[in-house]
């Protein structure tokens, strides 16, 4: 889980995060977000999972073809 912990947090937030994933071969790679306000996955500037919006807590999935290389 990435963020902060629930339980410590008042009102509302934003989080960015930013990271870069190495893949060696050429792959379908499965990834879901499950937020329970909302967000966005975005590899290469693309979005691949779009969980907007207010909901309970909810599992939203995308899959893409990644070439190899930094993402």
């Amino acid at each position: 889980m990435i963020g902060p912990d629930p339980g410590a947090v008042g009102g509302e937030y934003g989080l960015v995060i930013t990271n870069t994933i190495n893949v060696p071969d050429c792959r379908d790679v499965h990834l879901y977000t499950r937020p329970d306000a909302g967000s966005w996955l975005l590899i290469d500037g693309q979005v691949v999972v779009d969980n907007d919006g207010l909901h309970p807590p909810t599992t939203v999935e995308g899959w893409r073809v990644l070439d190899v290389g930094d993402h």
